[in-house]
């Protein structure tokens, strides 16, 4: 008699004893038969790792939009004037529709994720401005004014101990720079403003009629500028005998 294989046999001692084929089917898959799932999951943890890891601690950056005489007004945000900054706290300032801040830090609009602040820092480097080796060297950019008929954008990058500075210059609705108008777009859009004017998007509020004051009846006289009514004297009326 030919001799029983050693997964047949096992196969049938496990069956005389009366094992539940639960286990077999387990037994089995253990040896081999099964194949183990890609961690996926793994995967896309360890690349948002990455992405984070390579956004630096101390990333900030400020940008001007500057608008030169003879431009007509926009309601674009990467044409309009405007100031944008964010701090390595991750603390986002913006103000637009102003002619110049004076040296003052725009006001307070939100404070950005690590997420959404490694976005912005992938924006800077794909934009060319996240290296200092390609920075301008005109000397201080921030006293720079636009020419005539085009506008300017100043950015001041720093990350990693380092500061460096950005001009770029283009006329208005063209496709030129196309990495400021992004960068300066996505600012925009992470301090919530928006293209469409402020007549358009304002909300006044809506007053009725609402007829006569329903509480006039209740209204005490006014007595003020009135005279008083005499009070009797005491010497008056008649004396007991």
């Amino acid at each position: 008699m030919a001799s029983m294989p050693v997964r047949s046999s096992l196969m049938v001692s496990f069956l005389l004893a009366g094992a539940p084929i639960v286990s077999i089917a387990s037994m089995l898959s253990s040896s081999g038969c099964a194949s183990t799932p890609p961690p996926t999951a793994d995967l896309a943890s360890e690349a948002e790792t990455d992405r984070l890891g390579a956004l630096p601690r101390d990333f900030s950056i400020e940008l001007a939009v500057e608008v030169g005489t003879g431009v007509a007004v926009s309601a674009r945000a990467e044409e309009r004037a405007a100031v944008y900054a964010l701090l390595a706290d991750g603390s986002l300032h913006a103000e637009a529709d102003i002619s110049q801040l004076k040296g003052k830090r725009p006001a307070r609009v939100r404070r950005l994720s690590r997420e959404q602040e490694s976005d912005l820092w992938r924006l800077v480097v794909d934009g060319g401005f996240g290296e200092s080796a390609k920075s301008d060297t005109r000397g201080n950019v921030w006293t720079e004014q636009p020419s005539a008929g085009t506008i300017l954008v100043k950015v001041r990058v720093g990350a990693n101990g380092e500061r460096w500075c950005f001009l770029r210059q283009y006329a208005p609705a063209t496709d030129d720079e196309r990495a400021a108008r992004r960068l300066t777009r996505a600012l925009a859009n992470l301090a919530w403003m928006s293209d469409e004017p402020l007549a358009e998007t304002a909300e006044f509020p809506v007053r009725y009629d609402l007829g006569a004051d329903p509480y006039a009846s209740m209204q005490q006289p006014d007595l003020i500028g009135r005279a008083l009514p005499s009070l009797p004297s005491a010497t008056s009326g008649t004396q007991p005998q």
